[in-house]
């Protein structure tokens, strides 16, 4: 699974080259962003789950669709995240390109995957870029399921409806549009599609129940903060766009309305998204055993990239009741700078116990946060900047009792 660190070497004047075409490529003219609090108010009603006469399990909405897991006793995810192929990778078949042919190839005859998940930022919006991935990730002959990341949201070249209209055209691609009036991104050019559902059931003679619901969503790219709105400290300068109240009544719809079908008992749901809630960063500042505050973000990160990957599950790292996470921040939280209020929602609700993300790439903690398992996928691209001793995916394993967990997979240029 090693790639030979020569070879790596003899490509370097490549990488540079590729890099330098990727940056003039995707420079655009400054667009003014917005609140994604600035749209209608939608009401978002519950869906229903019928098993027709094929025993398959249906819904009553196009955005939800439900795959029969058997009497397997586990269903396998493999998660990419961050592959960031451009148009100029695959005209030229830069070094960064072969590599995400060969690490997601070889992770999935590793690991046999029964689904795979990318959780974001495929590319930079660019067509070519974005059927390459595509062509790749449906050659595994495997279900498959992305979320747009923010660099997919840059729409450098193609817009959201153009891109999901590509992954409509991949027979194993589960990518499914959802609602189109729940936000817009960037500047208002395209409606934050891409939220939906795919859920994992048991289906037994002429009945069935739901084992776990995967929840999908578009946290969109950026957006403006009035600071006068705000009394709380600001996080960190970037302005990440965070969920609207459409979003979170959404996903909280989609999370209730599973509970019927969970044979009397609980159905958990999973979150699945490109950039971080806020709660990460309250999750790491309480978790992670340094003595630096997370605001002042240069100096944290600082202290917490003194925390090696391969030794990063040793308890000496973590705060008490902390002591079973693992992984690293050797990155700042790309969250946005102000409490987003999705973590206040997904307590309420109850049911909701993984959130996964991609987006920074050297973070890839896992944490059990006040009952939900927060977790930074692994980087699975070289393109941009990355830790060769952190790429790899994330394999998340769902139980038949519909417990789940997460762990990372290497795969080292």
């Amino acid at each position: 699974m090693r790639i030979s660190k020569a070879n790596g070497k003899n490509l370097l004047p490549f990488i540079v080259l590729v890099s330098v075409l990727l940056l003039f490529s995707c420079r655009q003219e400054p667009v003014e962003y917005f609140n994604p609090n600035d749209v209608t108010p939608v009401i978002t009603s519950p869906y229903s789950l019928t098993l027709n006469e094929n025993h398959e399990v249906v819904a009553n909405v196009d955005y939800v669709k439900c795959i029969d897991i058997g009497d397997k006793e586990s269903f396998t995810i493999l998660n990419f995240a961050d592959i960031h192929v451009a148009n100029q990778d695959v005209i030229m078949n830069s070094p960064g390109y072969q590599f995400m042919k060969k690490t997601t190839s070889e992770l999935v005859e590793q690991i046999h995957p029964e689904m795979i998940t990318l959780s974001g930022d495929q590319g930079y919006g660019q067509r070519d870029a974005l059927v390459a991935v595509c062509d790749q990730i449906n050659s595994f002959d495997t279900p498959w399921a992305p979320v747009f990341g923010n660099h997919d949201c840059e729409q450098t070249e193609i817009s959201l409806k153009e891109q999901s209209e590509i992954y409509h055209g991949y027979s194993n691609c589960l990518f499914m549009d959802g609602p189109e009036n729940l936000s817009v991104v960037k500047d208002r050019r395209s409606p934050a599609i891409g939220n939906y559902v795919i859920n994992l059931v048991k289906v037994t003679g002429d009945t069935f129940k739901v084992v776990r619901s995967l929840i999908f969503m578009n946290t969109g790219s950026y957006q403006s903060y009035d600071e006068n709105n705000y009394s709380a400290e600001r996080y960190a300068i970037r302005d990440y766009a965070s969920l609207n109240k459409n979003q979170i009544d959404w996903f909280s719809k989609m999370a209730q309305s599973v509970q019927p079908y969970g044979g009397g008992e609980a159905v958990p749901s999973t979150l699945i998204f490109h950039m971080p809630i806020f709660a990460y960063l309250e999750a790491v500042s309480e978790a992670i055993k340094v003595e630096v505050n997370a605001y002042d973000y240069q100096a944290w990160v600082k202290e917490t990239n003194k925390i090696p990957y391969n030794d990063s599950s040793n308890p000496i790292y973590w705060r008490e009741g902390y002591e079973g996470s693992s992984g690293v921040c050797h990155d700042f939280i790309g969250c946005p700078p102000y409490d987003d209020g999705v973590f206040q929602k997904i307590k309420e609700m109850g049911t909701i116990d993984m959130v996964y993300v991609g987006h920074e790439h050297k973070n890839n903690i896992n944490i059990k946060y006040q009952g939900v398992n927060l977790i930074y996928t692994m980087k699975t691209g070289i393109n941009t900047y990355h830790d060769n001793d952190m790429i790899g995916g994330t394999l998340i394993t769902v139980h038949a009792d519909g417990t789940a967990e997460a762990e990372h997979v290497l795969n080292k240029p």
